[in-house]
């Protein structure tokens, strides 16, 4: 067990608190004022003590929402249109509340990691092959794009991965 003293700065946003080359106090870390810290998804938790000039190693943890993994699920997987830039997949929030996917990813069969998005309940959100053709092929969708993935899924069928932030299989 190792006792600090000294000043523990983290940040949220999966930065070091540490500026780099400097070793200043980083523009995105919080010192820490001993209030509980609440957490409205999925996050990577970074934090270092600093005591003088001098830096403890980096802490790192990930904390994630357990509502993810019973509430989204992946609805509708376009695979193999005639327009192959109009690839799709859809997951829906099928939960009581909104979710927020932050650091939820594909993981195998194509690669995506989302951002700061939040789902309503029984709303959709989709990750795309190319943003503008699918928008021209579906202009109806209401729906939230998260983005385009890369790769592109195999018309001859493959596993495709959904995980949360920590890698724990949802779908």
């Amino acid at each position: 067990d190792i006792n600090y003293s000294g000043s523990v700065y983290y940040t949220l946003d999966g930065t070091d608190p540490r500026e780099y080359w400097t070793g200043n106090v980083s523009g995105t870390a919080v010192l820490f004022n001993g209030t509980p810290i609440t957490l409205n998804k999925s996050v990577m938790v970074k934090a270092r003590v600093k005591s003088g000039s001098t830096w403890s190693a980096l802490h790192e943890a990930v904390y994630v929402d357990d509502q993810i993994c019973d509430s989204v699920r992946i609805t509708e997987m376009m695979y193999h249109p005639a327009d192959l830039n109009t690839e799709f997949i859809e997951l829906q929030n099928i939960g009581t509340s909104a979710i927020n996917l932050n650091l939820v990813q594909f993981t195998n069969g194509i690669d995506f990691t989302f951002s700061d998005i939040s789902v309503p309940a029984n709303g959709y959100v989709v990750v795309v092959q190319n943003t503008a053709a699918f928008t021209a092929r579906y202009p109806s969708f209401s729906g939230t794009i998260a983005g385009q993935y890369t790769g592109s899924l195999d018309n001859a069928g493959e596993k495709v991965e959904l995980v949360d932030g920590n890698g724990t299989m949802i779908h």
